[in-house]
């Protein structure tokens, strides 16, 4: 089925690999804010052999420093739309 129009907040307080795919997944997040210290836990469980959400339309991190090696990682197996502030 087709996701509502307009947008929805989904805050999740203790963000796990199977939580954020079923944000993705099942709610149709289409932006996720999270940290690079979290996403950095998840990186393990992400596919090696391409992003795991191609079509999400943004995933911004935020709170922390990202590597350049990271950044091209979680590009490569979670998301090419990936960008962060940092400041």
């Amino acid at each position: 089925p087709e996701p509502p129009p307009g947008g929805a907040v989904v805050v999740v307080p203790n963000v796990s690999y199977e939580t954020l795919c079923d944000c993705v997944d099942r709610l149709g997040a289409t932006q996720v804010l999270t940290s690079p210290g979290i996403i950095g836990r998840l990186l393990s469980r992400l596919p090696a052999d391409g992003p795991r959400f191609p079509a999400l339309p943004g995933l911004r991190l935020a709170g922390g420093l990202v590597s350049p090696q990271m950044l091209r990682v979680l590009q490569r197996r979670l998301t090419p739309n990936l960008s962060f502030d940092y400041g």
